[in-house]
């Protein structure tokens, strides 16, 4: 969190920028990434809030249906992305690096049990 903090961003607001970043397509609707992300969507609609004001996403009508809006993610946006992404994969490499091969496997096995849940 002091990592994504230094950078202007919260854990939510990050995990919704990689869920955009990962789709093959960057847009989803609010309702998408909510579930996505496992938040109710008032949490969601914060995050989104938050991360339109700071120009990293926008909204904009879905051409397939008018009714419906969808969240974009903005070029701004995807450098961010493009540019934290690996220092994000160090940093948690360098928090993993003590932990035994034999640890980690049984770390990843119980968070596996956790998300089933």
């Amino acid at each position: 969190d002091r990592f994504l903090a230094g950078h202007g961003l919260t854990h939510g607001r990050w995990l919704t920028l990689v869920v955009l970043h990962r789709r093959p397509e960057p847009r989803a609707s609010p309702s998408e990434l909510a579930q996505d992300q496992g938040v109710t969507r008032a949490t969601m609609t914060g995050l989104l809030a938050n991360l339109e004001s700071s120009g990293l996403v926008r909204r904009e009508t879905d051409a397939a249906d008018g009714r419906r809006a969808v969240v974009v993610m903005t070029p701004k946006g995807r450098r961010l992305v493009d540019r934290l992404l690996p220092k994000v994969y160090d940093h948690i490499n360098r928090q993993m690096a003590p932990i035994s091969e034999r640890d980690r496997r049984t770390l990843t096995r119980l968070l596996g049990h956790l998300i089933r849940e």
